[in-house]
C-alpha cells in the first residue's frame, strides 16, 4: 500500500488531502440520492466508493462536471459485506461496477456535515511515529465527560 506522500508525489495536483462526510438522517442521504438512478445502480447493490468531481478538464465521456463516480457491486447472499469486499479484493476478485452519475451542486444537501481538507503541494509531512510513544486506537482515548 503507497503513502500518502508518494500518492501526492505522483500526482500533479496543486492540492491533496481528505474529504469526510455524514449522511443526513432524515431520508435525504446520499444513499438515498443514489436511487434515483436504480436503473443504472441496482437497489441490490453495495456502494463502496463515491468520488465528487466537481471540475475535470477530462471528464468520462458524455459526462459533464459536478458528477458522481460510484464504484459498487452485488454482494450476492453475503451477511458481512465489508469483509466480503475486502476478501474479493484480496483475492483479485474485482466484479465490481463503475457507474457516472452527473449530479447539480445539490448533491452537497445529502450530507449534515461535509470538509475537505487540503494541502499544498511541498508542505504534506508524513505522521513520525516517536521511539517509545504508545499509540491508542481513536476508541481507546477518553473525550473528557459527556454533556
Amino acid at each position: 500500500m503507497r503513502t500518502i506522500a508518494e500518492e501526492f508525489r505522483d500526482s500533479d495536483d496543486d492540492w491533496f488531502g481528505f474529504a469526510s462526510a455524514q449522511d443526513r438522517k432524515d431520508g435525504h442521504s446520499l444513499r438515498a440520492y443514489l436511487l434515483r438512478y436504480v436503473d443504472r445502480i441496482p437497489e441490490h447493490h453495495v456502494v463502496v466508493n463515491v468520488e465528487l468531481v466537481l471540475r475535470t478538464e477530462y471528464p468520462p465521456r458524455g459526462v459533464r462536471p459536478p458528477y458522481l463516480s460510484v464504484v459498487h457491486f452485488d454482494p450476492g447472499q453475503t451477511a458481512d459485506l465489508p469483509l466480503t469486499w475486502k476478501r474479493n479484493i484480496e483475492d483479485l476478485k474485482f466484479d465490481s461496477t463503475t457507474t457516472y452519475v452527473e449530479c447539480g451542486y445539490d448533491i452537497c444537501d445529502s450530507f449534515s456535515d461535509a470538509k475537505m481538507d487540503l494541502t499544498a503541494r511541498g508542505f504534506y509531512v508524513e505522521p513520525v511515529e516517536i521511539p517509545g510513544a504508545t499509540y491508542r486506537d481513536p476508541d481507546e482515548l477518553d473525550d473528557g465527560p459527556e454533556n
